[in-house]
Order: structure tokens, then sequence, then C-alpha cells
């Protein structure tokens, strides 16, 4: 059986078109799944530090000589403001040498320590 040309002109075509409608039948019937949970569980450095800050604590502890700004204000206590006032700290006077030296910062007195403590290293 031979085709026209006619008919062999339109075949490019509707071959593109039963593989286009025949991946979004594929996309349609294997719907993705929420995956955002295990996502976060697996890869918190993926989302900002207040977004996820529960699950970043959790997985490792920041490092008070090293962090920026968005990861100190993802501490409990420490705001933005705190958190730049930290920085400016440790610009001024160099690293700190522990984690309770943090404290030295206005601001930051025993009771703030003691919330952020075993979150915080050096």
């Amino acid at each position: 059986m031979r085709m026209s040309p006619q008919k062999v002109k339109y075949l490019p075509w509707v071959l593109f078109l039963l593989l286009l409608f025949a991946c979004i039948g594929m996309l349609i019937l294997l719907k993705p799944r929420d995956v955002s949970l295990s996502v976060k569980r697996n890869a918190p450095e993926l989302y900002s530090a207040k977004e996820n800050a529960s699950v970043a604590v959790a997985e490792y502890k920041i490092n008070i000589n090293t962090a920026d700004a968005e990861m100190l204000a993802s501490l409990p206590g420490i705001g933005e403001a705190l958190a730049l006032r930290i920085i400016a700290y440790r610009t001024a006077n160099g690293p700190f040498a522990s984690p309770e030296a943090i404290q030295e910062v206005a601001g930051i007195g025993q009771a703030k320590y003691e919330a952020i403590k075993a979150q915080i290293t050096i």
C-alpha cells in the first residue's frame, strides 16, 4: 500500500501530536505526590532558615563566627536587629572564643544564651 505525498507530508505532525498526547496522559495519570515534607526533612538547606528553623536546628548547629544575619536570626529570640548586632560585634572584636562569649553582645543575656546554647557552635 502506497501513501500519497499529501499524507506523507502530515505524518511527522501526526506522530508529534500522538507523542504529545501520550506525554500529557502520563502526566495526568502519574500526578506528582507531595514530596515537600521528605525534601524538607532531608535537605533543610534548600529552604530559608526562618521557614525551616525547627528542622535546621535539629540537623546542625549554627557557627556564630561564620553565620550570616539570616542564619543568626533563625535562632530563637534572635531577631534581625540582634543578628546584625552580633555580626557587628564579631567584625569589631574578632571571632568569638567560645559559644558563651556571645553574651558579650548587647541584648544577649543569660536567659537568651540558655535558649540558644544547644544550637550554636564556634
